[in-house]
């Protein structure tokens, strides 16, 4: 009898633990699953939308590319750059995605939604709600849900939202175009890119495309810095100077 019960309760002991196995592992199934779309749907989409518009400021603020480029061709691709980004975030709001990116990948979903890249990335002339229409523009539906428009669709749109006479179009395309004139600007938006850049890309797994040339930003950067101690040094040392010889030219006086 003993035997017969340590049996019964060794199979239920068994069954139960199975089963447990089981649900644990469909668990850690579905918690996998879920990250994969979270990463192919919306994170790829912003480390990739982030990394194409950091590439475009850093053209125009370090290797001339305001110049190399054509008015027309810079200002349609730039708008259509930045409308990426903020179409990548604004489907994040549409879709509620911050809630579950916060649970599946923690920090995340806080730091992106505190960023709020439609008030961050600014420029005079450019209001918010001209930027969410930008954004809403480069977007487009499917059976999924929002996702960021191509290009050719979205200067197919361009052109009719243009034609249409859309005043905040015409302003956002002339913000644009005077990027070039504001570099702190131009830094704060590489500053702000790049970290979204390097957070997504630790979630994605995919490296990001920006290194190089923050390298080289940083080796610029800490050169003008290094350019500004040495003027310090010799405006002080000059300063030494001309006080020591307007000393020497008074000379010695009596009471």
């Amino acid at each position: 009898m003993a035997t017969v019960l340590a049996a019964f309760i060794g199979a239920v002991i068994g069954s139960v633990g199975a089963v447990l196995a089981e649900e644990i592992l469909r668990r850690r199934r579905e918690h996998r699953e879920r990250r994969e779309t979270l990463v192919r749907r919306y994170l790829f989409q912003l480390q990739d939308a982030v990394e194409a518009l950091w590439h475009r400021v850093y053209n125009v603020r370090h290797e001339a590319g305001e110049v190399a480029m054509k008015p027309p061709y810079r200002e349609t691709t730039t708008v259509y750059a930045l409308g990426r980004v903020l179409a990548a975030e604004r489907v994040l709001t549409l879709e509620g995605v911050y809630p579950e990116l916060e649970e599946l990948f923690p920090g995340l979903g806080r730091s992106l939604q505190g960023r709020q890249l439609t008030v961050a990335l600014t420029l005079p002339g450019m209001q918010q709600y001209d930027r969410i229409a930008l954004a809403e523009a480069v977007l487009e539906r499917d059976d999924d849900g929002y996702r960021p428009s191509t290009f050719l669709a979205f200067r197919s749109r361009f052109v009719e939202i243009e034609s249409g006479g859309a005043g905040w179009l015409a302003e956002t395309q002339a913000a644009v175009g005077r990027l070039g004139k504001y570099p702190v600007k131009m830094d704060a938006w590489l500053d702000l890119l790049g970290n979204i850049a390097h957070q997504t890309s630790d979630a994605t797994g995919m490296p990001t495309s920006i290194v190089e040339k923050e390298r080289k930003r940083l080796e610029k950067a800490e050169k003008r810095l290094q350019e500004l101690e040495k003027r310090q040094r010799r405006a002080g040392s000059t300063a030494v100077e001309q006080a020591g010889a307007a000393t020497s030219e008074v000379g010695p006086q009596q009471d």
